[in-house]
């Protein structure tokens, strides 16, 4: 435990310092390390020491830390999940504040991209490859069908994300797709051992059945 901490506060000084990814690069197995950690003792004191570990990471808004967060969010994931259905407040409350960083983190950076990817209704009122207009008088029938779409026949965006400052029922699917979502896009720029992490995370997933969760 004296080990990791001395680790723990090296590495929070990195960060500080702005040399976070070459810290990182110099201390071999840090990943594996931690990794294998909250995967094997998910409720130990050292684990606990962890979780605080990540929040304090997750606060400093710099791209390398992000990664290094997400190296370690697969074990997070289920954790978080096993302490939500057995109700084991005490595991859970550790590890919440940094998922919902990342989230919020990702939020605000959502928010700064121009632009919103958005989608229009298709509409008679408008031709398109698919029919012509019909050009002439046309039925009372077919005047009022056109105009009835015409009224929807704009660009819909998506609900825009909004940050939490707590994980509820309502909201934690939103909170762990976008994460997971991070995670995929930047999956590429992740150690092997986070994504043979992954993998064993998503297998016990599809072995345990939700029921057993509890127990």
């Amino acid at each position: 435990i004296r080990a990791m901490a001395e680790t723990i506060t090296t590495f929070l000084e990195a960060c500080s310092s702005g040399n976070f990814k070459s810290h990182v690069d110099r201390t071999g197995g840090i990943v594996q390390s931690i990794l294998t950690q909250i995967q094997t003792n998910p409720a130990s004191q050292l684990s606990y020491r962890l979780y605080h570990w990540l929040y304090g990471c997750a606060k400093i808004r710099d791209p390398d830390v992000k990664l290094f967060l997400l190296e370690c969010f697969p074990p997070l994931l289920w954790n978080y999940t096993i302490a939500s259905f057995r109700m084991n407040f005490e595991l859970k409350n550790r590890i919440e504040p940094s998922l919902i960083e990342i989230y919020n983190q990702e939020v605000i950076e959502l928010e700064l991209v121009p632009g919103k990817k958005a989608f229009e209704i298709p509409s008679l009122a408008k031709p398109s490859i698919y029919h012509k207009m019909h050009h002439g008088k046309s039925s009372g029938s077919q005047l009022l069908t056109e105009s009835a779409l015409q009224s929807h026949n704009s660009k819909t965006t998506p609900e825009s994300l909004r940050k939490v400052d707590k994980i509820t029922g309502s909201n934690r699917m939103t909170v762990l797709t976008v994460i997971l979502n991070c995670y995929r896009t930047s999956i590429t720029l992740l150690s092997t051992d986070s994504r043979k992490s992954l993998c064993h995370t998503i297998t016990r997933f599809q072995v345990k059945p939700l029921t057993d969760l509890f127990y």
